[in-house]
C-alpha cells in the first residue's frame, strides 16, 4: 500500500479504497499486460521456432538429397561398371563361339559342296548312260524294224530245206515271230 500522510479520517478511507481499486486495477492490468506479453513473447518463439525448424528442415533435407545423390551416383557408377564387365566378357565368350559356328559353317559348306559335285558327277553319268541306252535302244529299234521288213522274204525262203553246213544239212523252217515295235 502507499503511504499517506493524515489528513483526515474519511479521506484515509477513500485514499485506501482508491489504493486498493488501483491495487486491483494494477493487479488486473499487470495480469492482462502479462498475458499480452505472454502471449506477444509466445508468438514470437513459436514464429522464430518455426522458421528455425524450417529452415534446419531445409538444410536436412537439402544434405539427405545431396547425400542420397552422391550414393545412387556412386552404386550407379559401380553397377554400370559391373555391367560392363559382364557385358565385355559375355560379348568375348559370344564371339569366339560365333567364331567356332563360323568354322562349322565353313566346314559344312565346302563338305555340302564336295556332295553337291558328287551327286553332279554321278548325275553327268546317269545322263550319258541314259543317253547311251537310249542311242543303243534306237539301234536295237532299227534292227528290229529291219529284221521285220526282211522277215517275209526270209519265210519265204525258209520253205525250202538250208544247209548251214555241208557236213550237218539240216532242214530249218524259221518260226514266225510276232515282234512289236512301238
Amino acid at each position: 500500500m502507499v503511504f499517506l500522510p493524515q489528513k483526515s479520517k474519511k479521506i484515509r478511507h477513500v485514499m485506501e479504497v482508491l489504493q486498493l481499486v488501483l491495487l486491483r486495477k494494477s493487479k488486473d492490468s499487470l495480469l492482462y499486460v502479462y498475458k499480452k506479453l505472454s502471449t506477444e513473447v509466445n508468438t514470437k518463439i513459436a514464429n522464430e521456432l518455426s522458421a528455425r525448424l524450417s529452415e534446419i528442415n531445409s538444410t536436412f533435407t537439402a544434405e539427405l538429397d545431396r547425400i542420397n545423390n552422391d550414393l545412387n551416383n556412386k552404386l550407379n557408377e559401380e553397377v554400370n561398371a559391373g555391367f560392363g564387365k559382364i557385358n565385355t566378357e559375355l560379348n568375348g565368350k559370344l564371339t569366339a563361339e560365333a567364331e567356332k559356328n563360323k568354322a562349322r559353317d565353313d566346314d559344312f559348306t565346302k563338305e555340302t559342296q564336295k556332295i553337291f559335285s558328287m551327286i553332279s558327277t554321278v548325275t553327268e553319268r546317269l545322263n550319258r548312260i541314259e543317253e547311251a541306252c537310249y542311242n543303243d535302244f534306237e539301234n536295237i529299234l532299227s534292227e528290229f524294224i529291219s529284221i521285220k521288213m526282211i522277215w517275209p522274204n526270209v519265210m519265204r525262203l525258209s520253205e525250202e530245206p538250208i544247209s548251214i553246213n555241208k557236213a550237218c544239212p539240216m532242214n530249218l523252217k524259221l518260226m514266225d515271230l510276232n515282234w512289236k515295235v512301238r
